[in-house]
């Protein structure tokens, strides 16, 4: 199956699209015998967390007015990385 990028244009379809990707999330398994219903590969892009966990985030681009983006934060807690957490560089 073939990736797809979702396109959300204002904020109507930013908020029904909030509900789509909550619903898409609430799909997901943890457990390992489990199969999933729904492919993630799909609408999600997977990558690691600075922890190294795996992370699935939407494949999908956000437009809306200069004034209706102060409710998004641009770094979330998923890949915000604290200083205790970065090692210092070796060797300079």
């Amino acid at each position: 199956m073939r990736e797809i990028i979702t396109l959300q244009l204002g904020q109507q379809a930013n908020y029904l699209a909030t509900h789509f990707w909550n619903t898409q999330e609430s799909y997901f398994t943890y457990a390992e015998d489990e199969e999933s219903p729904v492919d993630h590969d799909v609408h999600f892009r997977p990558g690691l967390a600075p922890d190294g966990t795996e992370t699935f985030m939407p494949r999908t681009v956000i437009y809306d007015l200069k004034g209706a983006f102060g409710t998004m934060r641009k770094i979330n807690a998923l890949y915000e990385v604290n200083a205790e957490d970065v090692a210092a560089p070796q060797g300079l």
